[in-house]
Formats: structure tokens, sequence, C-alpha cells
């Protein structure tokens, strides 16, 4: 999976999750953007965000992971997904 898929099933999740709180189009999403102070996601809400894609992309991602970005939630899949992808090989 690319970073780009990644990114917009990512963007998708933090467009449902903020809702009508923060009236967000995927599209309007760019890497860079802070979880909190542009997409206004508290501590909470990144929690709920990574256990939603961990159902979403069947990963585990660290309870200790602590993205400040956009980009660095599409690279916390992307990793989990390589680990996932490398347990089924073996």
């Amino acid at each position: 999976m690319t970073n780009r898929e990644i990114f917009q099933l990512v963007a998708n999740e933090i467009v449902e999750l903020r809702g009508a709180m923060l009236p967000l189009k995927p599209a309007d999403l760019k890497p860079e953007m802070l979880l909190n102070e542009n997409l206004g996601l508290d501590s909470l809400a990144v929690f709920d965000l990574l256990n939603r894609l961990e159902d979403e992309f069947k990963v585990e991602i660290s309870v200790y992971a602590d993205p400040k970005t956009l980009g660095q939630v599409v690279e916390l899949v992307k990793r989990s997904l390589e680990t996932e992808n490398a347990k089924d090989s073996l």
C-alpha cells in the first residue's frame, strides 16, 4: 500500500472523526498539518484515531506512539503494515 493510499484512508478517518465539529474534506488535509493545532485533535481524539486505524488496517500501533502531524500518523500506519507483512511472510 502506498503512502498516498494510506494518507487518503487516514484523511477519511479524520474527517469522519471530526465530523460537524470541524468541517473538512479529505482534500483539505496535508501531511504537515498538526493534529492538535490544525485539526483540533486532543490526546484522547488522537488515541481514538489510532484505534480506528488499527481496526481499519488490522495492525497494532504502539501505545507509546505520539504523532504530532498527519504525516507522522501515515508513517506509523505504514511501519505497522510493514511489520504485519513481515510477520505474515515468516
